[in-house]
Formats: structure tokens, C-alpha cells, sequence
């Protein structure tokens, strides 16, 4: 009789025993939330600029100088590191030249979209370039410790267009600017009375065009080259991403990059130095991580 009495009850064939040890089990699992191998995400913590969140990031969008700082990393859960970040380092676009001048080059774009740059907790000092005016390149850019370089001016009459994180497009024969690999591309050269298109984050200017730019994780697209202006003929448009389109004659005004895409300045129309290129767009910088609040 003792040795049924210390028998484990049974409820529905199985050990009382075994069916409260099962519940223990499941509370801690499914009541707590940790993940597999008992870890609750914890997610990077920063502060500066304008913070939005969106599709399971966080955004921080600076378009003057500023300060970002990391107060806490990431615990690597879930398969993402927790010191990781994205960025788009975008520069000041130059200026479109003088006189059916070459489109501006937009303003070297770096850019990173999985994860591959590391972050301490630290301040992080961020600048904004900005945009060159007419006949001059556009400033730099730097974040995390890198720098992106301003967008060429576009050629005019008398001088060909200049390097930079994208080139400045030629004009009147004058050479166009070469671009900084990884940053953007070259600037397009231009015959008599024709300016070139500055070259884009994507691609190179084409004949009149400026090159287009690209899109960040934001939505957001960065990066274009301004057109050619030209003289009573049809002028370059700027690429997608903030260039300015050219001017068509002496008595048109030329298109300015759009603020805070880098895009470059479109040229100036006309003969004989009359009409003035446009400026650049200032610069912009975008960090980006996982985020869910």
C-alpha cells in the first residue's frame, strides 16, 4: 500500500510530475519572450540629428553639422551585430560652368547598406558640405570618421571643369573632371558651343545629361550630376537625384542642385561668358541601423 501511495498521479495517461515540469518550460520561453538561447535583443542607442524610425530602422538625418553619439551598443542577437551601421556620406555638388558651360559634378557619395561599418560608443562629429556656386566645387563631407569629396565645378570658355567626387562635365572642348572611384564617376566631355553633363553617384554624364544618383535605405535618392547649358539649343538635364538642368541661351537662368542631395549645379547658356552657371546642392548624411521601438 506505502509504495502506491508514493506513485506519481497520472492525468490522462501522463505523470503530474512531467506535465508541471512541461509548463515551467513553456513559461519561461513563450511568457518572458527570449529568443533561442535565452537572449532578449537589445538594440544600438544613439542620439543627433533628425530621428525617424521605418521598416524596422532607425534613421538619423543630418542636413547641417552636428554630433552622433553612440550611448550603447547592441547585444548581437538575432543574428544582427549590434556595433553595426549603415551611412550615406553625400558632399556638396559643384557649380555649373560659365558660358555654355558643363554641368556640375555631383558630390561624392559613400554609401553602405549591409551592415559592414563597425561604431564604439563615442561622439562622432559630423559636417556638411556645401554646395559650390557657380564656377566653383562643392565642399566635403565626413562621418564616422570618413569623408566625402565635393562635387567638380563644370567647365567654361577659358578653363576645363575639375575633379571631384564626381566630375564637373567639359564644355567648348575643355576637359571634363574625373570622378573619385566609389565616390561617383566622370563628368561628359562637350564640343564647340556645348556643355557635358557632371557625372552622378551611378553613373557618368552622357553627352548633355548629367549622370544620375542613387538611392539610400531611406528612400531617398543622392547624388545627381547637373546638366549642360548650351547655346539657343536644347540644354542637358540634371540626373536624377538633386542635378540641375542647363540653360538654354544667355537670357535662361540654369537650375540649382536641390538642397541636401549633393546634386550638381546646371550650366550656364549663351556665348561669350554670358550666362552664369547655377550652384550646388549642400550635402547630406543619413545613419541608419535596426531598430524596432
Amino acid at each position: 500500500m506505502r509504495d502506491k501511495l508514493n506513485q506519481p498521479l497520472t492525468v490522462e495517461g501522463k505523470s503530474s510530475n512531467k506535465k508541471r515540469l512541461t509548463r515551467g518550460k513553456s513559461f519561461g520561453y513563450q511568457v518572458l519572450g527570449f529568443g533561442s538561447g535565452g537572449v532578449a535583443k537589445a538594440y544600438l542607442q544613439a542620439t543627433g540629428g533628425t530621428v525617424s524610425d521605418s521598416g524596422g530602422a532607425r534613421f538619423h538625418t543630418f542636413t547641417g553639422n552636428g554630433t552622433f553619439e553612440v550611448t550603447a551598443l547592441g547585444n548581437d542577437a538575432d543574428g544582427v551585430t549590434g556595433s553595426a551601421v549603415n551611412y550615406a556620406i553625400v558632399a556638396g555638388g559643384g557649380g555649373g560652368g560659365t558660358d555654355n558651360g558643363g554641368g556640375g559634378g555631383a558630390g561624392g557619395y559613400r554609401l553602405v547598406t549591409d551592415l559592414s561599418q563597425s561604431v564604439t560608443a563615442q561622439s562622432y562629429s559630423i559636417t556638411i558640405g556645401g554646395g559650390g556656386g557657380g564656377g566653383s566645387s562643392g565642399g566635403n563631407s565626413s562621418a564616422l570618421g570618413l569623408t566625402s569629396t565635393g562635387g567638380g565645378r563644370g567647365a567654361n570658355l577659358n578653363s576645363g571643369a575639375a575633379n571631384g567626387g564626381s566630375g564637373g562635365g567639359g564644355s567648348n572642348n575643355r576637359s571634363a573632371g574625373s570622378g573619385i572611384s566609389g565616390q561617383g564617376n566622370n563628368g561628359a566631355s562637350a564640343g564647340t558651343f556645348v556643355g557635358g553633363g557632371g557625372g552622378g553617384k551611378a553613373n557618368a554624364g552622357s553627352g548633355r545629361n548629367g549622370g544620375n544618383g542613387t538611392a539610400y535605405l531611406d528612400g531617398s535618392t543622392y547624388g545627381g550630376g547637373g546638366g549642360g547649358g548650351q547655346n539657343n539649343s536644347t540644354p542637358g538635364n540634371g540626373g536624377n537625384g538633386g542635378g540641375g538642368n542647363g540653360a538654354q541661351s544667355a537670357n535662361a537662368s540654369p537650375n540649382a542642385g536641390a538642397t541636401n542631395t549633393g546634386g550638381g549645379g546646371g550650366g550656364g547658356g549663351g556665348a561669350n561668358a554670358a550666362g552664369s552657371g547655377a550652384g550646388g546642392g549642400s550635402g547630406i548624411v543619413v545613419i541608419s541601423y535596426p531598430f524596432v521601438a
